[in-house]
């Protein structure tokens, strides 16, 4: 099962010429179910990414942001059979996750998928309560869980912490410590004066998931010009297997 997260940048910068690159990088990787966040609405912009990729068609499950009054949203898509979804409003307004339960190789699995807020950069009080109604939201979840997104924080910080005494990220299981950074892609590189971070995860439950592959993506300039990357974040491509 391989499952890809991407934040896409909505329409900003670029997006005809973007549109492409994402698309060429979701056809190379063949996710099974993708967590999208920044999709913007009027486009139905998942709609219209997915429908350049060959293969088995995705169904698509969007959920807007609360304070965007339809504008933005995040997106879950997948070519594995589906049922209940439904999405919660987090704390402190306008944003939101949502809920998939996934079939694979005859048994279910719980995906997620979220974005946090991104505002105030140096403090938690809005990104700790959002973790932690979506930990509560998953409590009485009993069958292994995923968790894709956009945290817009740092592994060291509490929100990522208190995720992570419960989930495991794909990535650190695979390669024993987190990528050096998933945010800024080559698109965004000259608008934050050389930081970088590791925000992007994708989060499983490590009781009874094993992520036997997993790799930054879209982390790459395409084409002549140098700035020109599939979105302003890289995104996580992760292969599990059930233990």
């Amino acid at each position: 099962m391989k499952i890809l997260t991407l934040n896409l940048r909505h329409n900003n910068d670029y997006w005809e010429q973007r549109k492409p690159l994402v698309i060429d990088l979701i056809q190379e990787h063949q996710p099974d179910i993708i967590g999208f966040q920044e999709v913007w609405m009027s486009i139905q912009q998942a709609h219209l990414i997915l429908q350049g990729v060959t293969g088995a068609p995705y169904n698509i499950y969007v959920t807007p942001k609360q304070a965007h009054h339809g504008k933005e949203g995040i997106a879950i898509a997948t070519r594995l059979p589906a049922t209940d979804f439904v999405s919660l409003d987090l704390p402190g307004g306008e944003r939101v996750a949502q809920r998939l339960m996934i079939t694979f190789d005859r048994k279910q699995i719980c995906f997620v998928n979220t974005h946090l807020h991104h505002m105030p950069i140096e403090s938690e009080v809005e990104r700790l309560p959002q973790m932690q109604a979506i930990l509560k939201w998953l409590e009485k979840i009993d069958v292994p869980t995923v968790i894709t997104g956009d945290m817009n924080t740092i592994p060291e910080r509490e929100t990522i912490r208190i995720a992570k005494a419960r989930y495991s990220s794909a990535y650190e299981q695979v390669h024993g410590k987190e990528p050096d950074f998933t945010f800024p892609a080559p698109l965004a590189e000259d608008a934050y004066g050389g930081l970088s971070a590791m925000i992007d995860y994708i989060l499983i439950s490590p009781d009874s998931l094993k992520a036997t592959s997993a790799k930054v993506v879209g982390d790459q300039a395409t084409g002549t010009n140098p700035k020109l990357s599939p979105s302003d974040h890289c995104g996580i491509v992760t292969t599990l297997e059930f233990r």
